[in-house]
C-alpha cells in the first residue's frame, strides 16, 4: 500500500486557471482541463494557473528549448519566478494523451485528468527522479485522483486500481478477482 504523502494544500479560485488552446481539436479538452483544476483545487499553488493544450510537434519545440530534450512528450510542467504570484504552467500535449488513452483503454478525459495530476504535482515540488522521490510522488498523485497516476504505474502499481480518496475517485471499485484465493489471517 501506498504511504500517503503530506503536502501543503492551499486553495485557488477556478477563475484563476488560463487555458490556452493551441490544438486544432482542443476545445473539448480545455474544458475537461479546466474542471479538472477545480477539482484539483485542493493541490493547486496560490496564483494563476496556466495550462496550455497543443500539439506534439509543439511540445516538441519546448522540450528541446527548456529541457535539451529532442523529442515530444505527454506534460511540461514550468514553476513561476519566486515571488510572482503565479501558480505555474503546464503544458498538455493532445496528440500525446490520445494515444495513450488508446492504447491503456481509458477514457481521454481520464488520461488528461492524469497529466494535469503530474504537472501540478512538479508544480507543487514533487519529483520523481530517485525512488523515495517517486514514491512520495506516487502517493501524492493517489491522493490527488484517487486512483494511480503516472509515476504510480511506471513504478509498476497496477493502472486499475482505485483508491476511495482523491476528488476522482467517485468511480466504483474494481471488484475483486474471485479466481484469487482469500488471504490468510494471521493469528
Amino acid at each position: 500500500m501506498l504511504a500517503r504523502a503530506k503536502m501543503v494544500r492551499p486553495e485557488i479560485q477556478p477563475e484563476r486557471v488560463s487555458v490556452r488552446v493551441e490544438h486544432p481539436r482542443g476545445a473539448w479538452a480545455a474544458r475537461v482541463l479546466r474542471r479538472r483544476a477545480a477539482d484539483f483545487s485542493e493541490a493547486l499553488l496560490p496564483g494563476e494557473l496556466s495550462i496550455l493544450v497543443t500539439t506534439d510537434r509543439a511540445i516538441r519545440r519546448l522540450n528541446r528549448r527548456f529541457r535539451g530534450i529532442d523529442r515530444a512528450t505527454d506534460v511540461l510542467s514550468f514553476p513561476p519566478d519566486p515571488g510572482s504570484g503565479l501558480a505555474g504552467d503546464v503544458a498538455i500535449s493532445l496528440d500525446t494523451a490520445w494515444r495513450e488513452a488508446a492504447r491503456e483503454g481509458r477514457p481521454l478525459s481520464d488520461e488528461l485528468s492524469r497529466l494535469l495530476a503530474h504537472g501540478l504535482l512538479h508544480l507543487a515540488g514533487h519529483d520523481h527522479h530517485r525512488p523515495s522521490e517517486a514514491r512520495r510522488m506516487a502517493a501524492a498523485e493517489v491522493d490527488l485522483l484517487g486512483r494511480v497516476g503516472l509515476v504510480g504505474q511506471a513504478l509498476g502499481h497496477p493502472k486499475d486500481l482505485v483508491f476511495q480518496r482523491g476528488p476522482l475517485s467517485r468511480r466504483p471499485r474494481k471488484a475483486p478477482d474471485a479466481r484469487r484465493a482469500p488471504e490468510k489471517e494471521s493469528t
